[in-house]
């Protein structure tokens, strides 16, 4: 049941610390009374965390480069008569967005159905990909010829040139720093020390343990001899009495019950 699924959830954050070291620094720990069960839980909260901040990363940049590419799009519309620029500047940047666009939808679709909004948008990305790289020239100029005569003159045609050669520009980057993400993940987040095999539990202690047995020993023998020390009156009982001086006991005063004179 989901309430106990949830239970079970909460009790394993519980056993999860996570200490800030520093900005950039951070060590993770797990407790259990197993530390089999402990070792193999740490390796793999390393690894999830570890995977976690590579995906995040990764998300950050699709999400700057999709900004940019919403961005280029309709300056590409306004500032020449072919669809994007790019088809009849540099195709091939269009095949590779678009190589790019069908492994996101193959990553995709084998985890959820083509009515999921990310596959949506990538289907719909996908069309206007493949309707610019069929409207690019075949065997045209090459791009240096005709990057002069693939902006329309307008009095804005130098800042808009220049906002949109910028913007490819960083986009180009961006995709670079995908490409190398992929082969070189592992160099932005690294282990500086491995999860290490627990040799002695954290609580309880034993030798603290002892220490609290000697300590509450001590102290209970003291406050027992004290107690009984208090309460013991046995000197004042006459064969214990005479015993102790060595004098013969002679006998003892009778008491007679009755009424108290009145003087």
């Amino acid at each position: 049941p989901e309430k106990v699924n949830a239970g079970a959830r909460q009790d394993l954050l519980n056993r999860i610390q996570i200490f800030n070291l520093n900005n950039m620094t951070f060590q993770v720990s797990f407790i259990d009374s197993n530390p089999s069960v402990t070792f193999r839980v740490t390796e793999d909260i390393y690894a999830q965390v570890i995977r976690t901040l590579q995906e995040t990363r990764t998300r950050n940049l699709v999400a700057l480069r999709n900004a940019i590419r919403k961005r280029l799009e309709p300056m590409a519309f306004n500032m020449t008569s072919s669809p994007d620029p790019r088809a009849s500047l540099r195709p091939q940047l269009l095949r590779e967005e678009l190589a790019d666009v069908r492994t996101q939808l193959r990553a995709l679709s084998s985890q959820y159905t083509e009515e999921h909004p990310l596959i949506t948008e990538l289907r719909e990305r996908e069309k206007v990909l493949l309707r610019w790289l069929d409207s690019a020239p075949r065997g045209g100029p090459s791009p240096s010829s005709e990057q002069g005569n693939a902006f329309t003159e307008d009095p804005s045609g130098a800042s808009a040139r220049d906002s949109f050669n910028d913007l490819t520009r960083k986009l180009d980057y961006l995709n670079i720093a995908l490409e190398s993400d992929k082969a070189q993940q592992e160099d932005f987040y690294s282990l500086q020390e491995p999860p290490v095999y627990p040799k002695a539990p954290l609580w309880p202690k034993p030798a603290l343990f002892a220490l609290w047995g000697l300590a509450g020993g001590l102290i209970a023998s003291l406050f027992l001899a004290a107690l009984r020390n208090y309460f013991d009156r046995s000197a004042l009982h006459v064969d214990g009495l005479a015993e102790r001086l060595g004098v013969p006991l002679l006998g003892g005063l009778p008491v007679f019950p009755g009424r108290r004179l009145s003087t």
